[in-house]
């Protein structure tokens, strides 16, 4: 996509092509608000199994994810790396805010793309940045950059990213949990 027609946040006028962007690298405060399909809820879980010598398999609702590492990379090649799943789900759940933002206002999103991009920072390896971009053919420039707006305010994944929080790990027992 060319950079040139990409918007973001901080230059939100419209641009030819209808493309957007949205930055999740900068703090900034997300209010109160739960999603509709979270209200209520104290926590989300999601169980993993082992899948052979170095996949995993995530089991979520009706649905399973399969992650491992490249060969070259000494794992068995038997689906994306956890770091390409995590960009997926901000992806997802950037998307389906936008979706449901456009619902909510009846503005036409057909075809749209996303990609996202994640930029690596050292010791320990990690993202440092990562980069939503928009681009919807459908949607008129104007309506598509309130509409990354909203999603950017209102997708679960982005926000738990950027406000951070504390990841622990710990030992259980097999059949506990």
């Amino acid at each position: 996509m060319d950079p040139s027609i990409l918007a973001s946040r901080r230059d939100p006028k419209p641009l030819p092509g209808c493309a957007v962007g949205a930055e999740i690298a900068r703090p900034e405060s997300t209010g109160g608000h739960i999603d509709g399909d979270h209200a209520g809820m104290d926590q989300m879980t999601v169980a993993l199994d082992q899948n052979g010598r170095t996949a995993t398999t995530a089991t979520i609702r009706q649905y399973t994810i399969v992650m491992d590492r490249p060969s070259e990379n000494g794992g068995s090649d038997a689906g994306p790396m956890g770091g390409e799943t995590l960009l997926a789900a901000v992806g997802g759940c950037f998307m389906s805010t936008l979706y449901a933002a456009a619902g909510a206002r009846s503005v036409t999103v057909k075809d749209a793309t996303c990609r996202v991009t994640g930029e690596f920072a050292a010791n320990p390896r990690r993202f440092a940045a990562i980069r939503i971009e928009v681009a919807c053919d459908s949607c008129p420039p104007a309506d598509l950059a309130h509409l990354v707006e909203v999603a950017e305010r209102g997708c679960l994944v982005a926000a738990t990213l950027r406000q951070g929080m504390p990841v622990t790990a710990s030992v259980s027992q097999p059949g506990e949990g």
